[in-house]
């Protein structure tokens, strides 16, 4: 059987399917479990919906303060940016629900309608498109444009024109 500290080093490895803005939040999750002497096994730790989800071998599950932990971690990351780990909310859209700030809220939306109306539902395509239209701009990244309502407009703005073959 493993001890803590063998799941401490395994666990933390598991944090590459955590989004960016939410693994110190995981980190911190791992670190708690290690400190209740818990040698808990992470299978999965992914976004889904909006919330960070943990996944423990069956035989972890079992464990006092486990669950609570890990509903604690749940529930704090619907609040944090997936992306950046700023104050977010829940965003609905495209058949999913992910919890970002305004900054990449904004950023997502762009995306969204540019893989929808220009680019066939191919959203690397999309992104790339948007950071070339950000660097157009002197921008760059792209979600740096998109930092601004304004910013995402002249993104919506210029799909519609392309859209009606108007863009020169």
């Amino acid at each position: 059987m493993k001890n803590a500290a063998d799941s401490l080093v395994e666990n933390i490895a598991m944090r590459d399917g955590v989004p960016p803005g939410w693994r110190r939040l995981y980190d911190r999750l791992i670190v708690d479990l290690y400190r209740l002497d818990c040698a808990a096994e992470v299978t999965a730790a992914r976004a889904h919906r909006g919330e960070l989800e943990v996944t423990l071998a069956s035989h972890a599950a079992m464990l006092a303060g486990v669950d609570r932990l890990i509903d604690a971690a749940r529930r704090a990351s619907a609040a944090l940016c997936e992306e950046c780990g700023a104050v977010a909310s829940l965003h609905y859209g495209n058949g999913t629900v992910r919890s970002l700030c305004g900054p990449h809220c904004r950023l997502e939306l762009a995306v969204q309608a540019a893989t929808e109306r220009l680019f066939e539902g191919e959203r690397a395509e999309a992104l790339r498109w948007v950071d070339a239209f950000a660097f157009a701009l002197g921008e760059a990244p792209g979600e740096r444009a998109m930092r601004s309502q304004q910013g995402l407009e002249e993104v919506l703005a210029l799909i519609r024109r392309i859209e009606s073959g108007v863009y020169c």
